[in-house]
């Protein structure tokens, strides 16, 4: 993984649609009827957050809980209408979106089981969004834990990142190491902490 030297990459630019933002969560993370599924959102809900000075909303979903059988892993059109919802949004009031996976416990748990179905989602996800503005962004897992590793993430997220780049070539995609995203899981200089492919 080749260190950024300059200051005016991509990587950079991107970062700057994505400097103060809100989750809207407690909603698409869960299925209909959760006990925890309890925030309900309305185009109101955006006005607010661009007012209050936000510039984009992480939107959390639990992509896995609407997806069909194996191999084929079909999400729901119900998911993404409600997806889609929020996103137009959000857009419609120039904020940036972050589209996250959310509360995938079996794959954290057992990832070497629930690879295929990983990879099937974000085809899916990346696939769905792929005519969006640039302000549409990827966050492939929500903070990595348990059994997903960052040495586990960074064979999954090369493989993931490859198979959204044949639709979204140049969409910005957010990753983080394992142990709930930790800082210590970088080790940058030491090549054992996160590893992603250059393009």
């Amino acid at each position: 993984m080749t260190r950024l030297t300059e200051r005016n990459t991509p990587a950079h630019q991107a970062a700057l649609k994505f400097m103060r933002g809100v989750n809207v969560g407690n909603y698409l993370e869960y299925t209909s009827g959760h006990p925890a599924a309890d925030a309900r959102y309305d185009s109101r809900d955006f006005d607010l957050i661009r007012s209050e000075g936000f510039d984009h909303v992480r939107l959390p979903v639990a992509w896995h809980l609407y997806a069909g059988a194996a191999p084929a892993y079909t999400i729901s059109s119900t998911i993404f209408a409600k997806a889609d919802t929020m996103v137009n949004w959000a857009l419609s009031r120039g904020l940036a979106v972050l589209v996250d996976l959310h509360h995938f416990h079996a794959f954290t748990a057992s990832p070497s089981a629930n690879t295929e179905e990983f990879y099937a989602l974000w085809q899916q996800v990346a696939q769905h969004f792929a005519d969006a503005p640039p302000t549409v962004a990827f966050e492939l897992l929500n903070e990595p834990w348990n059994a997903a590793t960052t040495s586990v993430m960074n064979r999954t997220y090369r493989e993931t990142i490859r198979r959204i780049r044949l639709t979204n070539p140049n969409r910005t995609i957010f990753v983080g190491p394992g142990n709930y995203n930790s800082l210590d899981e970088l080790s940058l200089d030491s090549g054992l902490g996160l590893q992603l492919p250059n393009d």
